[in-house]
């Protein structure tokens, strides 16, 4: 069942009745609530096939599902993140830039509801190629009770709201509870990033509900996937046949000039 913000989606109807369809990249105007201009879809920095058929990293080598580098060496991203007791696969539509991070401040800050629209899409693209993804429930990462509080909502559960809504796959907001409150990950490392979520996530639910379905973690911005990690553990512990991930952008290796993401998995 999909979480409701009663007053946040009335306002974010009646915004759309009295002011004009805008694209949520550039602000100009588009042809209905949801779109992107042409300006913005090319402003965004699509991670596309061909891509490792793991961490869905994109490469130029053309091939039937091969591996990227990281993927077949140790001491990776893709490594840590992919593989026995960790996730089966991992997708991300965006890289993660200045632009891509206006659009995911859009959805955390400023309830702008078409973006979330043209997000459950971008997110729909790439989470349709997971594996047993057909069968899958998506579970959003799952805020602290008191950072809950605080902010009113879990923007991860919004992604997956917006997934479902183009996908129809189910969502369970509840499978997944945060048991420790954590830091904020803003300019952490990644050993500190793995340590401020050991042991962070519980499944709610007996084991019966978990054993033998598959499930697609949904969540913003993937940094190291230390979160992402510590959400599969319980999962798998509880008997889950299958556990993919999916955020709306990552941040790539290499790339310079933007700050950390805060809060990022």
């Amino acid at each position: 069942m999909a979480e409701t913000y009663p007053g946040r989606a009335l306002a974010a109807r009646v915004g759309e009745v009295v002011f004009p369809s805008t694209c949520p990249v550039t602000g100009t105007l588009v042809s209905s609530p949801g779109t992107l201009s042409p300006a913005g879809w090319a402003s965004l920095d699509h991670l596309t096939a061909p891509w490792c058929r793991q961490c869905g990293f994109p490469f130029t080598l053309v091939g039937d599902g091969p591996l990227c580098l990281p993927c077949t060496g140790e001491g990776g991203l893709a490594p840590r993140l992919v593989g026995k007791d960790r996730l089966d696969a991992f997708r991300a539509p965006l890289a993660y830039d200045e632009v891509s991070a206006d659009l995911i401040l859009a959805i955390k800050y400023a309830d702008r509801s078409d973006s979330l629209r043209v997000a459950g899409r971008l997110l729909a693209r790439v989470a349709q190629a997971l594996p047993a993804f057909d069968e899958a429930i998506l579970i959003p990462v799952p805020l602290h009770h008191r950072r809950l509080r605080q902010r009113g909502y879990n923007q991860a559960g919004r992604l997956a709201d917006a997934l479902a809504a183009v996908t129809g796959r189910p969502v369970r907001h509840r499978l997944l509870r945060r048991i420790k409150a954590t830091p904020s990950q803003k300019a952490a490392s990644a050993d500190q990033r793995r340590r401020h979520v050991s042991g962070a996530f519980a499944v709610r639910e007996n084991d019966d509900i978990i054993r033998g379905r598959s499930f697609v973690l949904v969540d913003d911005v993937l940094t190291t996937g230390a979160t992402l990690l510590s959400c599969a553990r319980p999962l798998r512990q509880a008997g889950a046949l299958s556990v993919s991930a999916v955020t709306l952008a990552r941040v790539l290796p290499g790339r310079q000039g933007l700050g950390d993401p805060g809060g990022a998995v």
